[in-house]
């Protein structure tokens, strides 16, 4: 390159020093992008075999021409805006480059204008894809916002713009020319384009403005959709704005640019998703500083105002991040030394950086449960059927073959010493078409196992029965089995039926505790019990009482006050006893005959009787020890007849006339009457 400017340098200096003939050419029009290797210029006719270069001076010029056999041809695609852009052209709105030959060295000089046409390839440009305008939301109508248009590269007709705004709500693509006579679409009465100013300047963008008038004068701008279950963007309006050239072809290009219109709301509180969060966190092992317990989100009515978070009520070990609203723990040795058999209660408020008087309140309950320990429980069988019987205090039942459909069996107790306000459910994987277990209503956890079909005689029914914990849905790895053996008839060596089957109970019968009686049928409450007397050896209530005065009753040798009792209940010979923590016995009578309690007038008063059921070898040695006694008084009153001891002289006297003459006489008239004799 630099040999060739040398050379090119020489030329020069050798043809200023000869007189050099210029020539012009008349200005040739070409039009961009025309074909590769088009012969624009025969350059002469007459003299042949000259020797021409054509001088490379703006840079451009070899790139884009050659001379071959006297001809001046493209040689690469010619491009109007581009030469512009590199300012080859003398003058951005009319593109005028000049090609330089040397000829012969010298000899001569041509100089050949050439004015490179506009053809319509360049389609407006906006500056911006998409702009957002603001309005406030309580303004007067009729503000204008300016904003910039496009541009158009083309010169002339191809390069002047025309404008149409869309505000259709389909997002349909425009068909232009169905539109070629129309600014507006769709857009009255709410809005109202105006072009400001479009400059003649290939560089400059056209000027614009975007009014907005409210249904009436003087009316403010109000946002019209406060429901936000509606349209979350009620005053948020999405225009498109096409800007259109002129083609003397009618070959139209355009382009789009997206409007977004935002009316800015007045800052409302932040709005928690959900009036109260709760998160159940399951603790298979000791938790990790910044362990991830939950979310609380809040949304505003202003997006561009971001929300914080902050715990109100602060705990030593939970923390929650002020920008995400995410809780974590942030002391594992403050879990290691406590467990919560119920729930935290946090209280969060979300507000504004700028706006700390704008904000809003959520709760939040945490449930921290061990895995290990929702597995720790206990239950207890209460029968509720004559027609089974269990074997020893055990999950086996003898069950009477014949027992009736929806027969209720017992009541199965489910009891958590860390959670005991926990509710767990049962389900029954197998005999289900058989047997059915459902929720007791007016207690937690407590089921009612009872027959949905009749049973098959000779059987056994082995059946399990699965627990979840309602708060982790965790099944536990613990089910329940019942084994149910079917028999022609209830034992007979046994005469009554054991009601309840409690496993952990040591003692039942301890000073003051309260039991309640109730219909064994009906379930109605009708009498209360308190224990007044303590008995170390009773771990269940089996089947019989026994009434000993008007205000007391035993129960397996347990002494018991009654509180209360309704006379209506007295012609029934079974009872359930229950305390006041829910543990439940039958009471059954042996035998059915002997009433429990009389009635001594109609006004609720009673009297207890008491029940002695004495066999036959009680009552033979009852009456001898009746007769010895007689027997002896009678001796010894003899002998003291006949032996004449003072003593017997005084119960004498005493027995005939202390009674009627007093003690002091009673020695001096049994005298006289012995002198008189």
């Amino acid at each position: 390159m630099f040999i060739y400017n040398l050379i090119l340098l020489f030329i020069l200096i050798k043809s200023c020093l000869l007189t050099t003939l210029t020539k012009t050419y008349s200005t040739i029009d070409l039009k961009e992008n025309i074909p590769i290797n088009t012969n624009i210029l025969q350059l002469t006719k007459e003299i042949q075999n000259l020797k021409l270069i054509l001088l490379n001076l703006g840079g451009f010029e070899t790139n884009l021409f050659s001379i071959k056999n006297e001809n001046l041809f493209t040689i690469n695609e010619i491009d109007r805006e581009k030469l512009i852009g590199e300012k080859r052209c003398f003058d951005r709105s009319y593109c005028l480059i000049e090609l330089h030959i040397l000829v012969n060295d010298g000899e001569q000089y041509w100089v050949i204008p050439i004015h490179i046409i506009d053809e319509n390839d360049n389609k407006p440009e906006f500056k911006n894809s998409s702009i957002e305008l603001k309005f406030h939301e309580n303004i007067y109508g009729g503000y204008k916002i300016l904003f910039e248009g496009a541009k158009d590269l083309d010169e002339g007709l191809n390069g002047k713009i025309r404008y149409i705004l869309d505000c259709s709500i389909k997002k349909e693509k425009l068909i232009i020319k169905e539109n070629k006579n129309k600014s507006l679409i769709n857009c009255y009465p709410l809005f109202e384009f105006e072009i400001i100013s479009q400059s003649s300047l290939l560089n400059q963008y056209d000027q614009l403005a975007l009014k907005f008038i409210p249904p009436l004068s003087n009316e403010y701008i109000e946002n019209e959709n406060e429901n936000e279950n509606e349209n979350e963007n009620g005053n948020e309006y999405n225009l498109i704005l096409y800007a259109i050239d002129n083609s003397l072809n009618d070959k139209e290009l355009f382009n789009l640019m997206n409007i977004n219109i935002k009316i800015e709301k007045i800052l409302k509180k932040p709005k928690f998703y959900l009036s109260e969060y709760e998160f159940i966190i399951k603790i298979n092992s000791l938790l990790k500083n910044k362990t991830i317990i939950g979310y609380v989100n809040a949304k505003s009515n202003d997006k561009k105002n971001k929300i914080f978070y902050k715990l109100i009520n602060k705990t030593n070990f939970i923390e929650i991040n002020s920008l995400t609203g995410q809780l974590f723990i942030s002391n594992e040795n403050f879990l290691k030394i406590n467990y919560f058999n119920n729930y935290i209660q946090l209280l969060i408020e979300a507000y504004y950086l700028n706006n700390e008087n704008i904000k809003s309140f959520t709760k939040v309950k945490l449930y921290f449960r061990s895995i290990n320990y929702i597995n720790n429980i206990s239950f207890n069988i209460n029968i509720k059927s004559l027609f089974i019987q269990q074997l020893n205090n055990s999950n086996t039942f003898f069950i009477y073959k014949n027992i009736s459909i929806n027969e209720i069996l017992f009541q199965l107790n489910i009891l958590s010493y860390y959670y005991p306000y926990d509710k767990y459910f049962l389900l029954l994987e197998n005999y289900s078409s058989t047997f059915s277990i459902i929720s007791s209503s007016n207690k937690i956890n407590n089921f009612i196992l009872k027959t949905s079909n009749y049973i098959i005689s000779k059987s056994i029914y082995l059946l399990n029965i699965k627990i979840k914990h309602e708060l982790t849905q965790e099944w536990l790895l613990t089910n329940i089995t019942i084994k149910f053996i079917v028999i022609d008839q209830l034992t007979t060596s046994i005469n009554l039926i054991q009601s309840s089957s409690s496993f952990f109970l040591s003692n039942i019968c301890l000073q003051n505790f309260t039991y309640f009686l109730y219909d064994f049928y009906n379930k109605n409450q009708f009498g209360k019990l308190k224990v007044i007397q303590t008995n170390l050896n009773i771990s269940v209530f089996s089947n019989f009482f026994i009434f000993i005065n008007q205000n007391e009753i035993i129960i397996n040798d347990c002494r018991m006050l009654i509180e209360q009792f309704d006379l209506n209940y007295l012609n029934q010979t079974q009872y359930e006893l229950c305390s006041s923590n829910n543990y439940c016995f039958n009471i059954t009578l042996i035998n059915q005959q002997f009433s429990i309690f009389s009635i001594k007038n109609k006004n609720n008063n009673f009297i207890s009787k008491s029940i002695l059921l004495i066999r036959p070898i009680e009552i033979t040695i009852l009456t001898f020890s009746i007769i010895f006694i007689m027997a002896t008084i009678t001796l010894i009153i003899i002998i003291c007849r006949l032996k004449g001891f003072r003593l017997c002289l005084t119960i004498k006297n005493y027995l005939f006339y202390g009674k009627k003459y007093g003690l002091n006489n009673a020695q001096r008239l049994s005298s006289t009457k012995m002198t008189v004799s």
